[in-house]
């Protein structure tokens, strides 16, 4: 929930100051191997980031759920894909693990959404794109959301999609009857492929990423798998899914001091650099590679001046970025 407050009053705005949201008990799903390798029909593909994932639904402490609606009254859920090489969106496979059916209205439903990353909105590092445009719309009613073991429910859209650019795909629950809960699987905490790129939208309008400040504090992706065509038969693993940076990983982590960063590039790219930002979004270090080939590279950071708290570190690499939350506990 936001609360504004004035920090002058010559203030020609004000700034918003988001209380951090909190979840429950964690409710376990299935574990899913290699999820995106299927196809639907002929030649789409069905791709994900649920490789080798525990699914998990985590519960908000005021009720519902973080990955669906829930009492911050949020509006959306969605998932952010980047793209490295076009291909044409046909539709979405969405894995619901929950839904609670009270109303028993026809009306009552979410609205599958695919967005433009053309907007604004708050990630781990600060502001940034977030979902923006609408392109896609489909209305799907709570008498027709399956919750079954792990069977997905199948979203085509009228028209495809050319993905040329990040896009995002989730769910808008305005159209949710009040006494009507629904809820998305997700990766466990830190389990998914795609860093801070689980996106909500709060109940004001706002975007912000799961990873952001002031709302979960958590680094999830939704169970949210693009039927996509790539204009030939047969199966392509996992396109883009890594931003250009198929792994990375911090050791230790949390840092009493000295801390390794290990990354593996996809490519080549001309400038790679290294960014620890703060929890309120500041830009703390940044480290610069120069010009980097594909392979595995490590840099070790000396913390022992950094306070204590959560920072994230971003490795950039050309047009690709892939976060990661790093605690600092002396």
């Amino acid at each position: 929930m936001k609360k504004l407050i004035t920090l002058s009053i010559l203030a020609l705005m004000m700034a918003p100051v988001i209380a951090q949201k909190y979840t429950g008990p964690v409710i376990f799903g299935p574990v899913i191997q290699h999820e995106g390798n299927g196809k639907i029909g002929n030649s789409d593909t069905l791709f994900g980031n649920f490789y080798n994932s525990q699914a998990a639904m985590y519960t908000s402490n005021n009720g519902g759920f973080a990955s669906g609606n829930n009492g911050y009254l949020d509006i959306a859920k969605v998932q952010q894909f980047n793209i490295s090489t076009p291909y044409t969106v046909t539709g979405v496979a969405l894995w619901f693990g929950h839904k609670t059916y009270n109303s028993n209205s026809p009306a009552s439903g979410v609205t599958v959404t695919l967005y433009r990353m053309d907007g604004t909105g708050f990630d781990a590092a600060g502001m940034g794109d977030a979902p923006g445009t609408v392109e896609r719309t489909v209305f799907l009613p709570m008498s027709d959301i399956i919750v079954n073991g792990t069977q997905k429910n199948i979203i085509n859209f009228a028209l495809p999609f050319v993905a040329n650019a990040k896009y995002a795909i989730g769910i808008d629950m305005l159209a949710l009857a009040p006494q009507d809960t629904v809820a998305l699987y997700t990766t466990t905490d830190g389990g998914g492929d795609m860093d801070d790129h689980a996106w909500e939208q709060f109940n004001d309008g706002d975007w912000y990423t799961f990873l952001a400040s002031g709302s979960w504090g958590m680094d999830v992706d939704f169970a949210i798998f693009p039927i996509v065509d790539f204009g030939t038969t047969g199966i392509v693993k996992n396109p883009g899914i890594n931003n250009g940076i198929s792994k990375s990983n911090i050791s230790p982590n949390p840092v009493q001091a000295l801390t390794n960063i290990n990354y593996t590039l996809d490519g080549a790219y001309g400038d790679v650099i290294i960014e620890i930002f703060n929890s309120n979004g500041a830009l703390i270090n940044s480290i610069s590679q120069g010009k980097l080939a594909a392979g595995t590279y490590a840099i070790g950071i000396d913390m022992s001046t950094y306070k204590n708290g959560i920072y994230t570190c971003k490795i950039n690499a050309g047009a690709f970025t892939k976060n990661t939350k790093l605690v600092v506990s002396h």
